[in-house]
C-alpha cells in the first residue's frame, strides 16, 4: 500500500491572518514561510523545510548561528526564547538596525506532553553544581543543602523543556 502524501517541505494550511508572500506564520505548532499570499481562514502553502529570508525586530543584532524565535504579536523572529517557539537559525550575521536575516527553518516536528509542576524548595537549604556524600553521621543541613541542589537542577531542566515546547507551559 502506498501512503505517501507528499514530500513535506511545503504543506498546505488554513491560513490564521492575511499576510503576504515570504511572511512567517505560526498555525498551532506548524510554523513556515507563506509561499503564497494568504487570506484568514483560507488555504495557503508554508514552507517549513530549507532556507529563507525573513523579517526580524529591527532594532536587533543578530550573529551567524543565533537561535531565532517567532513573535506571534509583531510577526517577525527575534532571539527571545521566553513564551516563543523556536523557529529557526540565522545563516547570517546582521545588524542592528535591519529588516531581515536569513535562517534555517528549524523542524516542525516535536510532541508536547502535559504540563508538569516545578519543585518548590522548602528545605532550607543551598542548591549547588555538587551533591555531596551523605556520611552515617550527617546533618540536617547536609540533607537540605542535596535537596534544593536537585529541585534547583529539576526545575532548570523543566523550564528548558517548556522554553522548547516539550511539555505544556
Amino acid at each position: 500500500m502506498d501512503n505517501f502524501v507528499q514530500e513535506g517541505k511545503i504543506v498546505a494550511v488554513t491560513a490564521n491572518r492575511t499576510a503576504l508572500a515570504g511572511a512567517g506564520m505560526k498555525v498551532g505548532q506548524i510554523f513556515g514561510v507563506l509561499v503564497n499570499d494568504a487570506v484568514d481562514t483560507t488555504l495557503c502553502q508554508l514552507r517549513v523545510e530549507g532556507a529563507v529570508q525573513i523579517a526580524k525586530t529591527s532594532a536587533l543584532a543578530i550573529t551567524q548561528g543565533d537561535t531565532l524565535y517567532w513573535d506571534p504579536t509583531n510577526f517577525v523572529v527575534n532571539k527571545t526564547a521566553t513564551a516563543q517557539k523556536e523557529v529557526g537559525v540565522a545563516l547570517e550575521s546582521v545588524a542592528d538596525p535591519s529588516p531581515a536575516v536569513k535562517m534555517k527553518l528549524a523542524l516542525n516536528v516535536h510532541t508536547s506532553v502535559a504540563a508538569i509542576a516545578s519543585l518548590t524548595d522548602n528545605s532550607g537549604g543551598t542548591a549547588s553544581d555538587t551533591l555531596a556524600d551523605v556520611p552515617a553521621t550527617y546533618t540536617e543541613a547536609t540533607l537540605a543543602n542535596q535537596v534544593a541542589s536537585l529541585a534547583a537542577k529539576i526545575n532548570t531542566i523543566l523550564t528548558a523543556l517548556r522554553t522548547h515546547g516539550l511539555i505544556a507551559p
